[in-house]
């Protein structure tokens, strides 16, 4: 009986751990900027009217789809700041990750901004008048947020934590043992991710929706980990 209750207490106790981690302000900022770029993903960009006075509306899954690629690089760094095994690894890659990634948003939110002036001048080109709507501002707070949270989490974590790795741990992980299996998983990840975008535009209009965000994250997980797997076997590793 006194065993089950320390271990009722023990689990108590590392759920309250788990807890305040995910509860640290920089996990939060990205989190929330996650949401926050979503929804403005999903609000007009831009609105306006053709020359024959129709309503022209634009969302960020629309034209050039900026919208969808900040929600997956956005899916992406929330998962890292999530993860209790990034936050304690010691590899630097793995630490400096949000904060690279959030760069990764912030420039494709300000990228969004250009081709948004690109379609606004089209429209007006075309006898047409439209401008910038409130939805692109919410995705670019996000972003900004996102971009603030993973530098946070980054610096926080070398503060709590330390050095990153010695010399010799360098080493080990630029073993090939250990870095083919990475590379694998990234170049798999990244063919994953074209395929998955273009079985989404193959006989389907060019404007992205949200059902093709969810087929370009899928084509991204499943091809980094057929390629972690495969870079494993090359370096005689089991899966």
């Amino acid at each position: 009986m006194t065993a089950m209750r320390m271990d009722r207490t023990v689990s108590a106790a590392a759920l309250e751990v788990e807890a305040g981690f995910r509860r640290q302000a920089g996990r939060l900022a990205v989190v929330a900027g996650l949401l926050l770029t979503a929804v403005g993903s999903f609000l007009p960009w831009i609105e306006g009217a053709d020359l024959l006075s129709q309503r022209i509306v634009v969302d960020g899954l629309s034209r050039q789809a900026d919208g969808a690629l900040l929600i997956i690089v956005g899916m992406g760094q929330t998962g890292i700041v999530l993860s209790r095994s990034a936050a304690e690894s010691r590899t630097m890659v793995i630490r400096v990750l949000p904060t690279v990634l959030g760069l990764v948003v912030l420039l494709t939110a300000l990228t969004a901004h250009l081709d948004a002036a690109t379609v606004i001048h089209g429209i007006e080109s075309d006898g047409g008048t439209a401008s910038i709507s409130a939805g692109i501002w919410v995705a670019t707070a996000g972003a900004a947020l996102g971009a603030l949270g993973g530098a946070w989490v980054t610096l926080s974590d070398r503060v709590r934590r330390g050095e990153w790795m010695t010399p010799g741990e360098y080493r080990q992980v630029l073993d090939r043992r250990t870095l083919v299996p990475v590379v694998a998983g990234l170049v798999g990840a990244a063919a994953g991710f074209a395929v998955g975008i273009m079985t989404a535009l193959i006989g389907r209009t060019p404007d992205l929706t949200w059902g093709y965000v969810l087929i370009a994250a899928l084509g991204t997980v499943l091809g980094g980990l057929v390629g972690h797997r495969i870079g494993r076997r090359l370096v005689g590793r089991h899966p």
